[in-house]
C-alpha cells in the first residue's frame, strides 16, 4: 500500500506539466498570430497612408499648377481688354468711315466689335487678323491652345462690354466677365465673376464728327490746345487764338458733345463735351465751299439758329463766332461786328 501511494503523486505531477507546456505553446502561437496580424493591418495602413498622400500631393501640385495658371489668365485678361479695347475704338473710327454715317447704337456695334471683332457683321481687319486678332472671341481661342497643353479647359461668358468718359479726353472700356476654369480631369474647377476696364486718352484718335459731316474729305485728330489764353487782354493779341482755330485744337466745354456723343451725330450739351474749331479754309478745300456760320464744331454742323459776330479785331476775316461762345474764347471785349 505503501508504494501505490507514491506513484500516484507522481502520475499527477507528469499530467500537470504536459498541460502547461501546451499552455505556453498555446499563447506562443496566439502571440505571433497577432504580431502578423498586427504587421499586415500596419502594411496595409502605411500603403494605404502612403497612397492618400500621393493623391493629396497630386492634387495640391494641381491646384498649385491652376492657380499660377489664372493669375497668369486675368493679367492676360488686363492686356486683352487694353489691347483689344484700343483697336475697337480705332475700329469704331474704319465702321464710321465705311458707313459714311452715324451709329444709332454706339455700345451695341462696339460690343460687338471687341467680342466678334465684327460690326454688324462685317469683319473689322483690326480685329480678326490671323493669329494674333484683338477680339475677345479671338484671344480666348489662343488661351485654350495654351491652357489645353496643361488640361485646362476655359469657358467665357461676355455679360457685358462698355465705354464711358471718366474725364473729357480720357474713356473707359469695361467688360464683365464670367470665366469658368476647369481641370479637365474634374480635380478643381473656378468661377470667377469680374468687371476689367482699361483707361484710354482719345488723344490722337480721329473726330468722328468731321468724318461723317464732310463725308470722309477731312479728318481731324484730337489735340489738346497748348494755351487756353487766347487773347492778350492788354493789347488784343489774337496769335494764340488763330492759332487754336487754324490747328483745329480742341478745349474741354460743357456747351459741346462729348467724344463717344460725336459717333451718334448727338451734338447737345455734355459734361465731358469737347470742342474744336472748323477751319473754312480747309472746307473750302475740300469741299468747295463752307456755311456762314459759327465756326465752332457742334455749332457749324448743327442746324438751330444763333447770334453771331463777324469782322473780329487781329482776326482772320473769315473768322466767325456765336455769341454764345464770346466769353470762351475771350473776344467779348475786343472790337468785332454783328454778321
Amino acid at each position: 500500500m505503501a508504494i501505490n501511494s507514491k506513484k500516484i503523486p507522481k502520475k499527477e505531477f507528469q499530467i500537470f506539466t504536459s498541460k502547461s507546456k501546451i499552455n505556453k505553446r498555446g499563447v506562443f502561437f496566439t502571440f505571433i498570430a497577432l504580431f502578423i496580424i498586427i504587421l499586415i493591418i500596419a502594411i496595409v495602413s502605411t500603403k494605404q497612408r502612403f497612397r492618400y498622400t500621393q493623391k493629396s500631393n497630386a492634387i495640391a501640385s494641381r491646384i498649385r499648377t491652376m492657380n499660377n495658371f489664372i493669375d497668369d489668365y486675368e493679367k492676360d485678361i488686363e492686356r486683352e481688354i487694353y489691347i483689344g479695347g484700343y483697336r475697337a475704338l480705332i475700329s469704331m473710327n474704319s465702321y464710321i468711315r465705311q458707313l459714311q454715317d452715324y451709329v444709332i447704337d454706339f455700345d451695341t456695334i462696339f460690343n460687338e466689335i471687341l467680342v466678334n471683332g465684327t460690326a454688324n457683321g462685317t469683319a473689322m481687319e483690326l480685329m480678326t487678323q490671323e493669329s494674333q486678332g484683338a477680339s475677345i472671341n479671338s484671344w480666348l481661342i489662343r488661351v485654350n491652345e495654351e491652357a489645353g497643353n496643361l488640361n485646362i479647359e476655359i469657358n467665357v461668358d461676355v455679360h457685358d462690354v462698355r465705354v464711358e468718359h471718366i474725364s473729357p479726353f480720357v474713356v473707359r472700356v469695361k467688360a464683365n466677365l464670367t470665366s469658368e476654369i476647369v481641370d479637365s480631369k474634374g480635380l478643381a474647377e473656378w468661377t470667377i465673376n469680374k468687371v476689367y476696364f482699361k483707361d484710354f486718352s482719345i488723344i490722337g484718335f480721329e473726330d468722328p464728327l468731321y468724318t461723317v459731316e464732310t463725308t470722309d474729305k477731312i479728318t481731324v485728330l484730337i489735340n489738346v490746345t497748348p494755351s487756353m489764353d487766347f487773347v492778350n487782354e492788354a493789347t488784343n493779341d489774337t496769335g494764340v487764338l488763330q492759332n487754336h482755330v487754324e490747328n483745329n485744337f480742341y478745349i474741354n466745354d460743357s456747351k459741346g458733345p462729348s467724344f463717344l456723343m460725336r459717333y451718334t451725330g448727338n451734338l447737345s450739351a455734355s459734361e465731358f463735351g469737347i470742342v474744336s474749331f472748323v477751319n473754312p479754309e480747309d472746307l473750302s478745300a475740300q469741299l468747295g465751299s463752307y456755311k456762314s456760320r459759327s465756326l465752332v464744331d457742334y455749332v457749324y454742323f448743327a442746324n438751330h439758329t444763333t447770334t453771331d459776330y463777324c469782322n473780329f479785331q487781329n482776326m482772320s476775316n473769315w473768322f466767325r463766332l456765336d455769341q454764345d461762345n464770346l466769353e470762351t474764347y475771350e473776344v467779348d471785349g475786343i472790337d468785332k461786328t454783328s454778321c
